[in-house]
């Protein structure tokens, strides 16, 4: 049992003494993985080891990247079903459990349309019906996200490995204790059994994530010399889920392999009571338990005020308060906007003192909701700065034209409006067409024209036939994944063209793909691009979005743009989906019946 448990509270030291025990693994010759939890942390400490010499690599990762290894490992080499093939399942088992309950509702469609505005005929010739005749009975009243919370409850009943039969015992029993629960109870049952009957029909291994990993993990308890002696490391996290702890407990207590822990954790404070039940987890586990105290000699001088504010937070009997000097500033303004204005210029003050902008930091609850107007303060004052963000697909030139050609082609020539026909003409990757696009507005205004039809007879009169609409219908009537793999080369078209024919002060595009590489437009002309030298980076160059990421609803790793086959029966309404409600689950949907714990 090799687990060696790191607690304290804040600095407190606990990364020093991770990272002498990573340094400790590098001088026998081992190679460990390192996992941190952000993006930002792995880039961090990569440089940090990287300037320790030619002692054996130290890896870095994410905890995903943790799971990945142990389903390689494991010798797991089936590709687990990605995140909306999962949700598709649900919704497809969600139709028939509704449809059950009144007989002769229809399905449930939980597909987004590319517009609020009539659909023409879906791949095979069948036109669909309007969304409210699709909805079963109850199926309107779902939360935005009801789908994603389904999804997330399904995953943590695979990381406990609950099986469908298990479920519905444990469901029965809860129903008979709780007389308002039976309905929910054998609804949910039936959606979960119904799920994994709907895999089985469409042939797929109705692997999830989850699933594959508590597999891969029970496969190195039955083996644990697949590991090997790895040791791992793990710092920053502030708690653990039930799946990441699963991968500890497997790791130190079963395979035996060298394992830190550092958890921000001091017993009998009220900050940390949310993380007791994680440490009681993680205590009988390990070998060592090394408590850190705090350190007030962390904080500088005239920072006391800093650590009074750490050891006292939500403390019912705290000592009177220290003066906070210039470690703590109070700043009032009457708006958002106001608040910004008085931290940007108390930026200011410190870059003017010569404070490196690297060494400063803005926190905010929520940054993706200030993002522009923060954006907009800072470049008014000439404060450079890095902020990552999300962008609806629709807000991107890529996407303004990808979805317009997609409603320019499917959606009914007299419903069609021909400003999507105009915004794909404009699109990054035909500059020659955007003059010729304004020509054609101007002439459509003139002669009162209004839809895709007639937009396009003025269009061909004079330039080339814009043959791409009529294979992107063919190509439906085909097959999905036809019509998938035409839409996917024209997503590539457009995205390398805003890459690589942005304006000055864009991203740099090192990591473009080469123009070789870049597919005509369909209609057999070639993408008018030039490629322009890179730039140095921008105030806004974390903004920049993978567009083949936001087709999925919302920003996830590359191995998820990789989906299984049951997302060929995806429909181009799908790419109109955002990640505006993610965060949104309906509380009563993670509820789970006690028997399963």
């Amino acid at each position: 049992m090799p687990i060696t448990l790191i607690t304290g509270p804040a600095n407190s030291g606990k990364a020093g003494v991770a990272l002498d025990a990573l340094r400790a693994h590098r001088a026998r010759g081992e190679h460990p993985l390192l996992l941190v939890p952000t993006a930002a942390d792995v880039l961090r400490y990569r440089r940090e080891l990287a300037s320790d010499g030619p002692a054996p690599a130290a890896r870095v990762e994410r905890f995903d990247g943790l799971l990945a290894e142990v389903v390689r490992r494991a010798g797991d080499a089936t590709p687990p079903l990605g995140r909306i093939a999962c949700e598709r399942a649900l919704v497809a088992a969600l139709s028939e459990t509704t449809a059950e309950r009144a007989p002769g509702a229809v399905r449930v469609d939980d597909s987004r349309r590319i517009a609020p505005r009539a659909v023409g005929p879906a791949p095979g010739g069948v036109r669909p019906a309007p969304r409210a005749a699709r909805q079963a009975p109850g199926a309107e009243r779902l939360a935005p996200g009801a789908v994603r919370a389904l999804a997330a409850l399904v995953a943590e009943l695979d990381v406990e490995r609950v099986t469908p039969v298990r479920l519905r015992a444990a469901l029965t029993s809860w129903a008979g204790a709780d007389p308002a629960q039976p309905v929910h109870a054998h609804l949910l049952g039936e959606l979960f059994e119904r799920r994994h009957d709907t895999l089985a029909r469409l042939h797929l291994t109705g692997l999830t994530p989850e699933r594959q990993a508590t597999r891969a993990l029970d496969a190195l308890r039955r083996a644990p010399a697949l590991w090997g002696a790895t040791p791992v490391l793990l710092y920053g996290f502030d708690d653990f889920t039930r799946l990441q702890l699963d991968a500890i407990e497997t790791l130190g207590a079963v395979v035996d392999a060298p394992l830190t822990v550092s958890l921000a954790y001091e017993p009998g404070r009220a900050a940390f009571a949310a993380r007791g039940d994680t440490f009681q987890r993680l205590l009988p586990l390990a070998a060592e338990h090394r408590c850190l105290p705090p350190r007030a000699d962390r904080y500088a001088p005239a920072s006391a005020a800093l650590h009074h504010l750490e050891r006292y937070l939500f403390e019912p009997a705290a000592p009177p308060s220290v003066p906070a000097g210039k470690a703590l500033r109070l700043l009032e303004g009457g708006d958002e906007r106001a608040e910004l204005e008085l931290v940007a210029e108390g930026i200011g003050e410190l870059l003017h003192r010569g404070v490196q902008p690297s060494e400063i930091a803005v926190a905010h609850r929520s940054p993706a909701r200030i993002a522009e107007l923060l954006s907009e303060v800072f470049r008014a004052r000439t404060i450079p700065f890095a902020l990552r963000r999300s962008l609806p697909f629709a807000r991107t030139a890529t996407g303004r034209a990808l979805l317009g050609l997609l409603r320019a082609a499917f959606v009914q020539e007299r419903d069609g409006d021909a400003a999507d026909l105009l915004a794909w003409l404009r699109a990054p990757a035909t500059p020659r067409h955007a003059e010729a696009a304004d020509e054609l507005e101007l002439r459509m205004r003139r002669a009162g024209v209004r839809g895709v039809a007639a937009a396009r007879a003025l269009w061909e009169a004079e330039h080339a036939p814009l043959t791409t609409l009529d294979q992107l219908r063919e190509a439906a009537q085909r097959s999905p994944a036809a019509l998938i793999h035409l839409v996917a080369a024209e997503l590539r078209r457009l995205d390398f063209a805003e890459r690589m024919g942005a304006p000055a002060n864009a991203p740099s595009t090192a990591n473009a793909p080469s123009p070789a590489n870049v597919p005509s437009t369909v209609d057999g002309t070639s993408a008018d691009v030039a490629p322009t030298a890179a730039s140095a980076p921008t105030n806004d160059a974390d903004t920049r979005m993978d567009p083949r990421e936001t087709l999925a609803g919302s920003h996830e790793t590359p191995a998820d743009l990789h989906e299984t086959p049951a997302d060929l029966h995806e429909t181009p309404a799908d790419l109109h989906e955002t990640p505006a409600d993610l965060h949104e689950t309906p509380a009563d949907l993670h509820e789970t019946p006690a028997d399963l714990h």
